[in-house]
């Protein structure tokens, strides 16, 4: 009878050691599995994409097409040997707002604006040159510094270079094709490169005086 006593006791203490452990097992794998949270929502809960790109190594093409400080992101930077820009003192990438602004004329037909480029991130520095150096109301340079969207400001017009490269995203992205979008970036006096269809980059240079869309950009 005692024999039979010890060997369900020895039973119970076997159990209850292989409960523990199951319990233990099941916890740690439920911390290991823990569930998919979609990118957009780590966005939105205050992640920024350098951190998830850091962090999870994810693909830039789930970057693209999120949205993320009042727009959509359309472009990720990188470097000449493909790799991303993780620097905190080098932009990562551009921002494209919603919608287009406008029509609206360039300005200041006749006059050609100095400290003007067309390189990548150079569009915020020349719409605050157009827009100090150019006088006439309601121009686009003064259009996009005026927009503001869900408290989000700071938009620009995108340089020559900047609208040729969101472009073919731009047209994935979205639903419009608008023809003739302001670049910041001019030709001469008289006219001021535009992008003539959102989808395929091709630039045109276009008079100042014509009444043309404005697409608000921000880089990040």
């Amino acid at each position: 009878m005692k024999s039979i006593t010890y060997f369900t006791f020895a039973l119970c203490i076997i159990f209850t050691m292989f409960s523990c452990t199951s319990n233990e097992e099941n916890e740690e794998m439920e911390e290991m599995e823990a569930p998919y949270v979609p990118i957009q929502t780590r966005i939105n809960n205050g992640e920024t994409p350098q951190e998830l790109y850091i962090d999870i190594s994810i693909s830039v093409d789930s970057l693209v097409g999120k949205e993320y400080l009042g727009g959509i992101i359309a472009f990720i930077n990188r470097r000449d040997n493909g790799d991303l820009i993780t620097s905190e003192f080098e932009e990562f990438g551009i921002i494209a707002a919603k919608e287009l602004l406008g029509p609206a004329q360039w300005g200041c037909k006749g006059e050609k604006m100095d400290d003007i480029y067309d390189t990548l991130f150079n569009g915020s520095i020349n719409t605050e040159n157009i827009a100090m150096k150019c006088d006439e109301p309601n121009t686009a340079a003064k259009l996009v510094l005026g927009y503001e969207i869900d408290g989000f400001k700071d938009w620009h017009l995108p340089s020559f270079t900047a609208s040729q490269t969101i472009s073919e995203g731009l047209g994935k992205l979205f639903n419009y094709s608008m023809e003739n979008v302001w670049s910041s970036s001019e030709k001469n006096g008289e006219c001021v490169w535009a992008l003539r269809y959102i989808g395929n980059g091709n630039m045109d240079c276009q008079p100042k005086d014509e009444e043309l869309y404005v697409l608000p950009i921000k880089h990040f």
